[in-house]
């Protein structure tokens, strides 16, 4: 296992065991997830996710920060609980960071981003308090 997939929920459990499900056929790493809700923390650990519980209030600024410093992978994939996985993703990303890519996020300022952990650790993701997207 390389990577991190880590998920802050947007408070949309309609959407958490079809994503699951998806990320589970398509990417066969650790799972994180970031929720507010009940529903949502109960269909994360039905399904074995690392759920961290957030209050109501909770910015998604402040679930991104937190899920970017509570694993310790080597890779990192912060994504929205609303995307939809494609059979080798995973293998693109990481074969971008073998040729020397430490960070790929996306155009639409969503906050999708796969880095790798020095890139995390040198605080390019940012800290506490200032959007990563």
């Amino acid at each position: 296992m390389s990577t991190a997939i880590c998920i802050p929920s947007r408070l949309r459990p309609h959407l958490m065991a079809p994503l699951i499900n998806n990320l589970r056929q398509t990417a066969h790493e650790p799972l994180y997830f970031a929720v507010a809700d009940d529903e949502s923390e109960r269909i994360c650990r039905e399904r074995d996710v690392v759920v961290y519980r957030f209050p109501l209030g909770a910015t998604m600024v402040e679930k991104v920060n937190f899920l970017s410093t509570a694993t310790d992978e080597p890779y990192l994939f912060l994504g929205s609980d609303d995307l939809v996985f494609e059979d080798g993703w995973l293998e693109a990303a990481l074969g971008a960071c073998a040729e020397g890519v430490t960070a790929v996020g996306d155009e639409a300022e969503r906050g999708h981003a796969f880095c790798t952990r020095a890139y995390v650790e040198r605080g390019a993701v940012g800290f506490p308090g200032v959007p990563l997207y």
